[in-house]
């Protein structure tokens, strides 16, 4: 799904927002059993988010990212943004900068 072949046979323009929480409990360790490092529920996120970012077509998608904790933030600015290698590249450095915080947990 990768693939610039597989991308081009197979989508039709997508706009996409990816909604992320960002409060105090995906700071959370998360475990995949079998005694192997943990990550946490933030890390298990961002690097979701990241796959999900490199399945868009640079050239017809549109993207933004949603994180929040007691407010919003809109990672791409105030609009959908055409998935282009260097706007990707500023949504996951973006999201790289967000910390779990308090706001959306009991």
């Amino acid at each position: 799904r990768h693939s610039v072949w597989y991308k081009a046979a197979t989508s039709e323009p997508k706009n996409v927002v990816i909604i992320v929480q960002a409060g105090r409990s995906m700071g959370d360790q998360f475990h995949f059993g079998g005694g192997g490092a943990a990550k946490t529920r933030w890390d298990v996120a961002r690097d979701t988010v990241n796959g999900i970012l490199l399945t868009l077509d640079q050239t017809i998608d549109q993207v933004n990212i949603v994180s929040y904790n007691s407010r919003a933030v809109l990672l791409g600015g105030a609009s959908l943004i055409t998935a282009s290698p260097e706007n990707v590249k500023a949504l996951v450095a973006a999201l790289d900068d967000v910390s779990p915080l308090d706001g959306t947990d009991g």
